[in-house]
């Protein structure tokens, strides 16, 4: 891969994880406001995890790229 197209990715890989994050924050605002009311939040436990784990994804992507 060349130097342009791997700066590419490295940007790509970091807005992804930014756009994630920001995902991440809103549903842990959702998930207050229904644990506030006594609500179930089990579900958004899951989708937070398969976040976190992109998240993680998106991480080494731009690590490995930079290395």
């Amino acid at each position: 891969m060349n130097r342009k197209n791997t700066h590419e990715l490295h940007l790509e890989a970091r807005e992804v994880e930014v756009g994630l994050q920001e995902l991440k924050g809103k549903i842990l605002e959702d998930m207050t406001e229904r644990l506030n009311k006594g609500e179930n939040v089990d579900r958004l436990k899951d989708i937070i995890q398969k976040i976190d784990q992109e998240i993680s994804n998106a991480i080494n992507i731009y690590h490995v790229e930079e290395e």
